[in-house]
């Protein structure tokens, strides 16, 4: 990962030791997040958040994930990332009004797919944790693609990883 990588990316999503990783004690193994807040149209009726909203926000720190790493926005015509596989565990309610970090993560990266896990803190600890299989696809055939190879150098860098 280049200066200009690092910097666009620790400017917007990294948790460094800054007052989200603190204010929400995000463990260090966590590098990656952005903020979601709870909003009128996420609760049902007994006024939590939906689980609708959770995979959202799994949604939207993904693809933020993935262009921070190299791929372009999601296009018709550019490879993009299809889930195959998704699994969540629900720790804690969340309320209106209230804030938290939806974190994102590599744990595993093959030749064109990653696992990642994703965990939302909120300020009493974790409220919710997912694990995916993602495929690198190309949108036009359906068949999956190589990551590029500085897409994969880039997540080695940003989460330290030690695969090939």
């Amino acid at each position: 990962m280049n200066e200009v990588d690092r910097q666009r990316i620790a400017s917007k999503n990294l948790l460094g030791e800054g007052s989200l990783r603190a204010l929400f004690a995000i463990p260090k193994d966590w590098v990656y997040g952005i903020p979601v807040d709870a909003l009128w149209g996420d609760l049902d009726k007994l006024g939590h958040v939906t689980n609708s909203a959770f995979w959202r926000w799994c949604d939207d720190v993904r693809v933020q994930y993935a262009m921070d790493t190299g791929l372009t926005v999601p296009a018709p015509d550019q490879p993009s990332y299809v889930v195959v596989k998704a699994s969540a565990e629900f720790h804690a309610p969340m309320s209106y009004g209230e804030r938290g970090v939806m974190t994102c993560r590599t744990v595993r990266m093959g030749r064109s797919s990653l696992d990642t896990e994703h965990a939302l803190w909120l300020q009493g600890g974790k409220a919710f944790s997912a694990s995916f299989t993602i495929v690198l696809a190309n949108q036009l055939t359906g068949r999956s693609v190589a990551l590029p190879p500085d897409v994969r150098e880039r997540i080695r860098a940003l989460e330290q990883l030690l695969i090939t």
